[in-house]
């Protein structure tokens, strides 16, 4: 599969590619302007702020889809990787992921419910802001 969730940066970008059938899951890459490609992580939806990369780190499954992990932080590399903050249990897992000057904005569904949280760069202070019911 082709790269999505295309962000520019300096002299490389950083994309999305989904890998498998059953089981599926995310990578995270970084590709250079010569045409060099990284894996950096699985998961998905990175933002990037000042030296580090935040994203929703996703689980391999034996089968299905992968497992959403949390929220993650690494460095431009992908090393030093840290859990953020946990997806909360009673709920599928994080939907969207994006920076807000020095906030992190989640949105996380459920089967009917979604929650929309402010949250601290470092996972701290953790704010709802809104809930509301899925249609669907």
């Amino acid at each position: 599969y082709g790269f999505d969730s295309l962000k520019l940066y300096k002299n490389y970008f950083l994309g999305v590619r989904t890998n498998g059938s059953n089981p599926v899951w995310r990578s995270i890459y970084k590709v250079t302007k010569d045409g060099k490609v990284k894996e950096l992580a699985i998961g998905r939806s990175p933002v990037v702020s000042g030296n580090s990369i935040y994203y929703v780190a996703e689980k391999v499954q034996k089968y299905g889809d992968s497992k959403t992990l949390g929220i993650y932080k690494m460095d431009m590399d992908g090393g030093h990787k840290k859990q953020v903050k946990k997806a909360d249990n009673n709920y599928m897992g994080i939907a969207q992921v994006r920076l807000c000057g020095g906030k992190v904005l989640v949105q996380i569904n459920g089967e009917a419910v979604s929650k929309i949280y402010m949250i601290d760069l470092d996972g701290k202070h953790k704010k709802l802001l809104k809930e509301f019911i899925l249609v669907g």
